[in-house]
């Protein structure tokens, strides 16, 4: 085989994993609801400091293992997803989480923050510092409000 001919095999081997790799990014974003959040949250400029990184959380029934960023505000959580997904990063006031209820993410115990039509579950250590910034201020109060 000839070195232009292999070039060519390489390139396109990679050109197709990439676009794999895209249209899978592309349906979790789809199938997870997180265009809809996307389109509803979407922040501009994001914070400076990301105080959590390589968080496990899950949205709707689709979970991300260690490749979500947080960072927690007194007026709204920030998220994000780690540059190869290019997701954009979003924007949730605490006014907006609903409701928060026990949920697990890979058998750990964690808490459902409902926000109208979608749901982020996110690990405990991370809920007990969102905790404080909750209007109902934990589980179940929102909902007797």
């Amino acid at each position: 085989m000839s070195a232009p001919f292999v070039l060519l095999i390489l390139t396109t081997c990679l050109v197709s994993l990439y676009a794999g790799f895209r249209a899978v990014a592309w349906l979790f974003a789809e199938l997870s609801g997180w265009h809809k959040l996307e389109s509803r949250y979407a922040c501009n400029p994001e914070p400076q400091l990301w105080t959590h990184r390589r968080e496990t959380i899950r949205v709707n029934s689709i979970r991300f293992r260690r490749c979500a960023d947080a960072a927690l505000q007194d007026d709204a959580v920030y998220l994000r997803f780690s540059a190869i997904f290019r997701f954009r990063p979003i924007r949730i006031p605490w006014a907006h989480v609903v409701t928060a209820q026990p949920d697990s993410v890979y058998g750990r115990p964690a808490m459902r923050l409902n926000i109208s039509d979608a749901g982020i579950v996110v690990d405990l250590p991370l809920y007990t510092e969102i905790y404080p910034h909750l209007p109902c201020h934990g589980p179940h109060r929102a909902s007797q409000a």
